[in-house]
């Protein structure tokens, strides 16, 4: 949870903030309200995915934030070689390869110590990835875009 929060705080502030890059690249305007608005579909799976782990039998669980984590540090990587940003790094790198680190060192962690079965790999990206989808469909709603297809 501290390596997320400090991952939050740091897209917001360095340079400008990750809301204002992807605005800026999609040519989108948004309000003030809009942006800090924003933030709160993505508190709250902050707070559920990395709480309920605790409150729960299913180790599994445990295995959202991780992949998340890991998530994280591969979209800001990527996202500097797609839109071929000078400088190499976006708001939130430096903490997000924290998380990668993090995330990594909890997989070795996991396995090591045999908590989980080989399906609870695959059942924990399927959750992160449905909780990604709902918080991200929700920061798009926010902002008043749909998916186009």
């Amino acid at each position: 949870m501290f390596l997320f929060t400090l991952h939050e705080w740091e897209e917001t502030r360095f340079p400008g903030g990750f809301a204002k890059l992807m605005l800026k690249f999609f040519k989108l305007k948004a309000t003030p309200n809009q942006i800090h608005a924003a933030h709160i579909p993505v508190t709250i799976l902050l707070i559920i995915i990395t709480f309920v782990p605790f409150f729960t039998q299913y180790t599994l669980l445990a295995l959202v934030p991780v992949y998340l984590g890991l998530f994280e540090t591969f979209i800001h990587i990527i996202g500097i070689k797609l839109h071929k940003i000078e400088k190499p790094y976006t708001p939130g790198l430096i903490t997000a390869m924290c998380l990668g680190l993090t995330s990594i060192i909890a997989l070795l962690n996991l396995s090591n110590n045999n908590l989980l079965q080989s399906w609870d790999y695959v059942w924990g990206i399927l959750i992160m990835f449905l909780c990604f989808g709902a918080m991200q469909r929700t920061v798009i709603a926010i902002y008043g875009l749909g998916y186009k297809i």
